[in-house]
């Protein structure tokens, strides 16, 4: 990267956190959803396996085989293969089969994530694309899509035009659901009961 690409990108982050710290002292992050969490210990309680360090071993998350003693010592575990060659417990008997299962709610979670990034973030995203849009870098990129458009058959734009729609849709819709959630009136322009 060049030092004008590292430039542009530190004041890029620089503007992010500033505008992180603004929305933080208007209280208008939510505490409890913190989009860097250090403390899994509760993601990591929900994870299907659980691996014990100590005794090296590998378990279905109730496992009554898990010894007290070592039970704030476990891993949370969400795929298991038999090919990593895990110790099983005995027991309850962990098996590869059970990773399809777990897979498909970690594309659900990495999903609900981005989302939740969005959501989160939504102004300051939206004030940012509207800055890099005019700048000279947006009006090119703007450009080079225009003329990639141009040069789709009427088939491929009707796709491309179904895809934009659809997604244009889903964020109105996440964004209704955000603010039923959040008790937000959009008649008024404010929370419910304020």
């Amino acid at each position: 990267m060049s030092s004008a690409g590292t430039r542009q990108g530190a004041q890029i982050s620089d503007l992010v956190a500033l505008k992180i710290q603004e929305l933080h002292k208007e209280n208008k992050l939510d505490k409890q959803q913190a989009l860097l969490k250090i403390d899994n210990r509760d993601e990591a309680a929900r994870a299907p396996f659980q691996f014990d360090p100590a005794a090296g071993t590998l378990h279905l998350r109730d496992c009554g085989a898990i010894p007290e003693a070592d039970r704030t010592a476990l891993y949370g575990v969400w795929r298991v293969s038999a090919k990593d060659g895990w110790r099983a417990c005995p027991k309850c008997k962990p098996v590869a089969g059970a990773e399809a299962a777990s897979e498909q709610g970690g594309m659900t979670d990495v999903l609900y994530g981005l989302l939740s990034i969005v959501s989160q973030f939504s102004s300051v995203l939206r004030e940012r694309g509207r800055e890099y849009r005019s700048s000279g870098d947006g009006r090119r990129i703007g450009t080079e899509f225009e003329n990639l458009y141009s040069g789709l058959s009427e088939q491929e734009k009707g796709v491309v035009d179904k895809v934009l729609t659809s997604v244009d849709e889903m964020t109105r819709k996440l964004r209704d659901i955000d603010a039923t959630l959040n008790g937000f009136d959009e008649a008024k322009g404010s929370r419910k009961g304020a």
